[in-house]
């Protein structure tokens, strides 16, 4: 073998062992859904911590908006949704891989909005989670 050759490969193989390693585990697969039980069209536009933008809808009465997406240990995801109809106005976070990845039903995050508020649908049933104070949306 030539010099050339062996001095080639021994500088391949320590750009190997150098090489910064990442840690993209995937994990479960996760979906969001959110539904609405307003009489009133319920403007949802949700997005996520690392850019991902799902977009704008326009639910109408037992309307559903939902997406699925992966998640990585190196970069757990949040996504974050801003509500409006009527006056009302305020935001949520949809998903959120410390809050939702036990608590939500076969990784399912369910949401529902009514005039009262948000409600998840966690192991234990049906909660509020976020309430409607004079067109703002508040954690309850």
């Amino acid at each position: 073998m030539s010099s050339t050759i062996f001095h080639l490969i021994i500088l391949l193989m320590a750009m190997v062992m150098v090489s910064p390693t990442v840690n993209s585990e995937t994990l479960p697969t996760y979906t969001v859904d959110i539904g609405s039980n307003l009489t009133d069209a319920l403007t949802v536009h949700c997005q996520s911590n690392i850019g991902d933008d799902i977009g704008t809808r326009v639910l109408q009465y037992a309307g559903h908006y939902s997406w699925k997406f992966g998640v990585t240990v190196d970069q757990p995801r949040i996504f974050s949704c801003y509500l409006s109809f009527g006056n009302s106005r305020g935001a949520f976070d949809a998903f959120i891989y410390g809050r939702d990845f036990d608590r939500c039903k076969n990784n399912l995050c369910q949401w529902c909005v009514n005039r009262r508020g948000v409600y998840i649908n966690i192991m234990e049933g049906w909660k509020i989670e976020y309430v409607w104070k004079y067109g703002a949306l508040n954690e309850d």
